[in-house]
Parts: C-alpha cells; sequence; structure tokens
C-alpha cells in the first residue's frame, strides 16, 4: 500500500476578493497554488487570525504528534525541500554537517514558525478534522484521504483543490504506506509466505487496484499507474 504526502486547500476561501486583495498587498503576487515553501508559508499567515463564515482561522494544519510517526512525517516534508542529507557521502555515516546542515536548521525553525498556536499534537485526523471545520485554509495529509474530502459535505465541489508540497532548495516529499511482513514466533509462517506471493500476482494487484488499493507494483499498467 503505497501514499504519499500532500497538501489540500479552501478554494472557495483562495478566490475571496478579501484575501486576494490582502495577499496583493503583502507580497505584491496574486494569490495561487505556491512555488515555494516560504510562499506557502505567506499564504498561510494571510489566513491567520482572519474572520471567515463568523469563526476566526489558521493558516494551515500541519503535522505535530508528539509520537515518533506524526512529527516525523510532517517535519520532513519541510526538511527534504530544503536540502536535508543523512550523510554527507551515501553509505558513509558520516553524519556531521548533513543532519544538522544549516539548511536543515532553517527547515526546522521554518516548520515551527509554520505551526498554528496550541497545534501541537496532530496528525492525520486532526488535520482532516481542522480542514472539513472551517478552521484552516490549508492542511497537509496524505493522498489516500484525499478522495474523502472530496466527498465530505463541507469541503467537496468548489470548496477544495490540492497541490503537491512544494520545493524549496530542491523538490523533496515523503512517502509513505503501509508494507508486508512476517512475523517471526507465527506457527503459520508458510501459509503467510504463500499469501504474500499470491497476493503480488500483478493480476492480484490490478484487481486491488480497481477496488481502491494504491498498489506500487512495478510491472504492466501498474507500474505506470504508481
Amino acid at each position: 500500500m503505497g501514499d504519499a504526502n500532500g497538501c489540500f486547500w479552501r478554494k472557495d476561501w483562495f478566490a475571496r476578493d478579501d484575501i486576494r486583495a490582502a495577499f496583493k498587498d503583502a507580497t505584491g503576487r496574486e494569490l495561487g497554488e505556491p512555488k515555494s515553501q516560504k510562499e506557502m508559508l505567506e499564504i498561510a499567515q494571510i489566513f491567520k487570525g482572519r474572520e471567515i463564515d463568523g469563526k476566526t482561522v489558521y493558516g494551515a494544519a500541519i503535522f505535530t504528534e508528539l509520537g515518533p510517526e506524526g512529527i516525523m512525517m510532517g517535519i520532513t516534508l519541510a526538511l527534504y525541500p530544503w536540502g536535508f542529507k543523512y550523510e554527507n557521502t551515501p553509505g558513509s555515516f558520516d553524519m556531521e554537517g548533513a543532519v544538522n546542515s544549516p539548511e536543515a536548521v532553517e527547515a526546522l525553525k521554518f516548520y515551527k514558525t509554520a505551526t498554528p498556536p496550541g497545534y501541537t499534537n496532530a496528525y492525520m485526523g486532526e488535520s482532516l478534522d481542522a480542514f472539513k471545520s472551517g478552521q484552516v485554509g490549508m492542511a497537509m495529509n496524505w493522498f489516500a484521504f484525499f478522495p474523502g474530502l472530496c466527498a465530505d459535505p463541507h469541503t467537496r465541489g468548489d470548496k477544495i483543490d490540492s497541490f503537491v508540497k512544494p520545493p524549496q532548495n530542491q523538490e523533496g516529499s515523503t512517502l509513505g504506506g503501509q508494507g508486508f511482513s512476517v512475523v517471526a514466533y507465527s506457527d503459520k509462517q508458510d501459509a503467510a509466505l504463500e499469501y504474500i506471493k499470491w497476493f503480488a500476482q500483478p493480476d492480484a494487484q490490478a484487481k486491488w487496484w480497481d477496488m481502491g488499493g494504491h498498489s506500487r507494483h512495478r510491472t504492466g499498467r501498474l507500474g505506470q499507474a504508481g
């Protein structure tokens, strides 16, 4: 099950004359899909503290979960586009100057600045709730949730649009998904392996894709689709 992280925004809010005028006054540019991470923050700041439909709203719902998965999936969406690396030379494990590079530090400071006040333990569900309830103009989440957002009565139709997280110093994104594994202490390892072999067949993967799965199989049309 493969997935990737992207962004969605309130298309109807972006079309409002007052918001478009405020953004033009602040930046000198027309409001539209951000071309960089910093442009995305500029858009978020236009929404921050503004009253829309009778409530005070904020710019963007991002991942801040205190657990390791949520915060890592969020922060790396800033780190990678800034140019973060795990090591200076692949395979050398020389992390000094790579993990803590000036670009990585700048990306972390940027991510902290982009966090709405009090929004300090949020992941997938909180991001979806904030967007659907009209609390934010933009949000990040996995593409697998986008069909549900487009069908939701509060955000469907001309109220929603999406975009890939923009670059900063380079292109970069966070990939996610769910994999297969066989538990070492299971007494049914042979059966589990047989199931995996069957499920990995192109015909089985194609049927799963047609049912809504996100296959990462690299054979035939599955490779093209994925």
